[in-house]
C-alpha cells in the first residue's frame, strides 16, 4: 500500500471513529430524554458533513509539462502499464475529470467540442446525457483499457474559421497535417472518467487540465473547479523553466484563486531526468539542478525549498518494473508525503470548523451540567452528614429542595418556549429579507439582458448592476440580523442570570456572504479587464463565462435562504439544552426521593440514594468525557514548509 493510500485509510478511519461518537452522543441524549427535534437536526448535519468524501486534486500548467505522466505516477504506477496516454507532445487536449461512483458504469464520458457554440454551461451538461458520448472501459484489459482511454486526446481538422467560431485563439492554433489548410483543435470540450481504484473508491477525484488556451476558454474551470479543488498541483519542466505561458498561468488563476480561496498549492519541477548528463560529477549536476531551481523559485516569488523537484517518468518507470531505487531518486516520495500530509491537514481543518467545534460546544453544555449538578449533590450529602434534624423531615427538605429547583427550571423552559415564538417570528422577518423572489426576478433579468448584448461593454454593464443589487440585498439582510442577534442576546443574558451558568448564542453574520460575493465580482472584473481584446466571435464564450458567474451568485444566494431558514432552530438550541437537562436529571430524582418519603424512609437510605445519584451522574460525566477525548484524537502532523501559502506573503513580480 503507497503512502497516499494509507493516509487516506487513516483519514477515512478517523471520520469513522468521529461519526461513532456522534451516534454515542445521539445515544447517551436518547438515553436522558434529551434529544430535542433541533439538536437531532444538529447532529444529523454533522453526520451528512462526515460522510462526504469527495476530495478533489488538481493538476495545471502548460501543455508538455507532464501533468498527466505525474498522475499516472502517483496514482496508477500499481497498474502493470501506463494507464493514461501519455507521450511525448500535447496529450491532454481536454480538462479530464477521474473518479470512481459506485453503481454507475466503468465508462469515460466525452462531451464533443461543438458544444462551445451552445450558452449551456458545463454544469448543466453533465445532467444532459444525450450530448454526451459514453465509452464502456474494458477494465480486466489493459491494452483495451489504454485504447480506450487515449480518445481524450483525439483531434479534429476544422477550417480556421471555425476554429475561431469554437472560441480558440488563432496564436494557439496549430495547422493540420493534411495540408489541407485546416487547423487542428480538440475533439473534445471534457471527458469524464469513472473508474474503479483504491484511491479514488476513497474519495479522491482527479482532475488534469490541458494548457493555457483550455484555461481561458472554459469558465467554469477556472470559477468552478480550480477553485473548489482542495490542493493544486503547478507543474513546470526543467528543460524549459518558466516561460511566458507558465508565468501567464502562474498569474491567472493560481495566484487569483489563492487570494480568493486559499487552498494546498505545491509547485513542482518536472522532467528533472533531462538535467541528467554522464559527463558531469553528481556535485555538477546538483549545481544545475539547483540553479534552475533558484531561477524558477525566483521568477515565481518563491523560496526554492518551495519547489519540489521531481521525474514523473523516472517515478512511474520504478513503480511498474519494481525498482524502489529509481523510485527514490524520482522524488516523488516527497510529493506524496507532503501531498497526503497537506490534503489531511486541510480536511481536519474544514471538518472542525463545520463539525467538530460544533460537537464540542454541545458536548461541553452537556459537561458543565453534569459538572454543577455533581457539585449540588456534593453539597446535600455533605448536608445530610452534618445535620441532625429528623430522619422524616431531612428527606421532605430534600424533597422540597429539589422540587423547588426543578419547578424554577420547567418555569425556564416555559420562558423559553416565550422567548422561541419571538425568535421565530425574527426568524421570518430573517426569511423575507432574503427577498428571494426579487432575486429570482433579476436572475431573470439579468440572463435575458446577457442574451441580448451584443458589446463586451453591454455585458459588463449588466454584470456590474446585477452585483450591486445582490451586495444591497445582502445589507438589507444585515440590519434584520442586527435586530435577531440583539434578541437572542437579551434572551441569553436573561436565562444567564438564573443559575449563573453562562451560555453564548452564535451571531447571524453576514460579512462571510459579502466577502464571498466581493470574491466573485472581483474575477468578473479581472476578466472584464481584458474583455477589449477578445474577438468579436468569442462573445458566446463570453455569455457562458458570466452566466457561470451569475450561478455562483445564486449558489450563494441558495446558501443564505438555507442559513436564515435554520437559524431560528438553532438560536436557543444551547439555552433550551441546558434547561432541559436540568430538568431531566432533578425530575429523576424527585420521583425517587418521593418514593423515600412515601416509604418513611431513614438517614441511611437517603444517603444511599444520594450515593445512587452521585454515582449516576459521575457516570453520565464518564460517559460524556469519553466522547470529548475521542472527538479530540488528530491524524495529521504538522503543517509542512514546502506547501506554498500566497496569501500570507507577497508574490515577487
Amino acid at each position: 500500500m503507497g503512502r497516499l493510500e494509507s493516509q487516506f485509510d487513516a483519514f477515512i478511519d478517523w471520520k469513522q471513529h468521529l461519526l461513532a461518537q456522534v451516534t454515542r452522543y445521539q445515544s447517551w441524549l436518547v438515553h436522558n430524554h434529551l434529544l430535542t427535534p433541533e439538536l437531532d437536526r444538529r447532529l444529523s448535519q454533522a453526520n451528512e458533513s462526515l460522510r462526504r468524501k469527495t476530495i478533489t486534486i488538481a493538476f495545471v500548467g502548460e501543455f508538455s509539462r507532464g501533468k498527466t505522466e505525474l498522475i499516472n505516477a502517483l496514482f496508477f504506477g500499481n497498474q502493470h502499464a501506463r494507464m493514461l496516454p501519455s507521450c511525448a507532445g500535447r496529450t491532454t487536449m481536454c480538462p479530464t475529470e477521474l473518479f470512481h461512483e459506485p453503481g454507475k458504469p466503468t465508462s469515460i464520458r466525452l462531451l464533443p467540442i461543438t458544444t462551445r457554440l451552445q450558452a449551456t454551461s458545463l454544469a448543466e451538461l453533465q445532467h444532459s446525457h444525450d450530448q454526451w458520448h459514453e465509452i464502456p472501459l474494458p477494465t480486466e484489459d489493459t491494452d483495451a483499457l489504454g485504447v480506450a482511454l487515449a480518445r481524450v486526446a483525439e483531434t479534429l481538422d476544422v477550417t480556421e474559421e471555425k476554429a475561431l467560431q469554437l472560441g480558440f485563439e488563432p496564436e494557439h492554433l496549430q495547422f493540420s497535417k493534411a495540408d489541407n489548410g485546416c487547423v487542428k483543435i480538440p475533439a473534445w470540450r471534457h471527458a469524464l472518467i469513472n473508474i474503479d481504484h483504491p484511491l479514488l473508491s476513497k474519495g479522491i477525484r482527479i482532475l488534469d487540465t490541458p494548457g493555457l488556451n483550455a484555461l481561458g476558454l472554459e469558465p467554469e474551470l477556472t470559477l468552478n473547479m480550480l477553485p473548489s479543488a482542495d490542493a493544486i498541483i503547478y507543474l513546470l519542466s526543467a528543460d524549459t523553466g518558466v516561460t511566458a505561458s507558465d508565468m501567464a498561468i502562474w498569474q491567472d488563476p493560481i495566484q487569483t484563486i489563492q487570494q480568493n480561496r486559499p487552498s494546498s498549492l505545491f509547485a513542482v519541477l518536472n522532467k528533472i531526468d533531462l538535467l541528467d548528463d554522464e559527463l558531469l560529477t553528481p556535485t555538477q549536476q546538483q549545481d544545475i539542478r539547483s540553479a534552475i531551481l533558484d531561477t524558477s523559485a525566483r521568477q515565481l516569488g518563491l523560496r526554492p525549498d518551495e519547489i519540489i523537484a521531481v521525474s514523473a517518468r523516472r517515478a512511474l518507470t520504478g513503480k511498474l518494473k519494481g525498482r524502489p531505487a529509481l523510485v527514490t531518486s524520482s522524488g516523488i516520495e516527497t510529493l506524496e508525503h507532503l501531498l497526503s500530509q497537506e490534503l489531511i491537514h486541510h480536511q481536519e481543518q474544514l471538518l472542525e470548523g463545520c463539525v467538530v467545534n460544533d460537537l464540542h460546544h454541545l458536548l461541553d453544555n452537556s459537561r458543565q451540567l453534569l459538572e454543577k449538578r455533581l457539585q449540588d449533590l456534593y453539597t446535600r450529602q455533605r448536608q445530610l452528614n452534618g445535620s441532625r434534624k429528623d430522619d422524616q423531615l431531612l428527606v421532605a427538605e430534600l424533597t422540597e429542595q429539589t422540587r423547588i429547583q426543578y419547578n424554577q427550571h420547567h418555569k425556564r423552559l416555559l420562558a423559553l418556549k416565550s422567548s422561541r415564538r419571538l425568535v421565530q417570528q425574527q426568524g421570518r422577518a430573517l426569511i423575507r429579507a432574503c427577498r428571494t423572489d426579487l432575486f429570482q426576478e433579476r436572475v431573470r433579468k439579468v440572463h435575458t439582458l446577457l442574451l441580448k448584448s451584443l458589446t463586451t461593454v453591454g455585458i459588463n454593464q449588466t454584470i456590474t448592476r446585477f452585483f450591486l443589487y445582490v451586495q444591497d440585498d445582502i445589507h438589507q439582510l444585515s440590519i434584520e440580523a442586527r435586530l435577531a442577534n440583539r434578541l437572542v442576546q437579551s434572551i441569553y443574558e436573561r436565562h444567564a442570570d438564573a443559575d449563573g451558568h453562562t451560555l453564548y448564542p452564535t451571531l447571524f453574520l453576514t460579512d462571510d456572504y459579502l466577502k464571498e460575493l466581493n470574491a466573485i465580482r472581483i474575477k468578473a472584473d479581472h476578466f472584464g479587464k481584458r474583455l477589449s481584446t477578445v474577438l468579436t466571435e468569442q462573445h458566446l464564450v463570453i455569455r457562458r463565462f458570466f452566466n457561470t458567474l451569475v450561478r455562483e451568485v445564486i449558489a450563494l444566494h441558495e446558501r443564505i435562504e438555507t442559513d436564515t431558514g435554520q437559524w431560528a432552530d438553532q438560536a436557543l438550541l444551547p439555552l433550551t439544552q441546558h434547561a432541559l437537562e436540568q430538568k431531566q436529571l432533578l425530575e429523576r430524582q424527585l420521583v425517587q426521593l418521593k418514593s423515600l418519603n412515601r416509604d418513611n424512609a431513614n438517614r441511611k437510605q437517603l444517603l444511599g440514594k444520594l450515593d445512587e445519584f452521585l454515582a449516576d451522574t459521575e457516570h453520565q460525566l464518564v460517559k460524556i468525557d469519553h466522547i470529548l477525548k475521542n472527538t479530540r484524537q488528530r491524524i495529521s502532523p504538522t503543517k509542512s514548509s514546502n506547501v506554498v501559502v500566497l496569501h500570507e506573503r507577497p508574490v515577487m513580480a
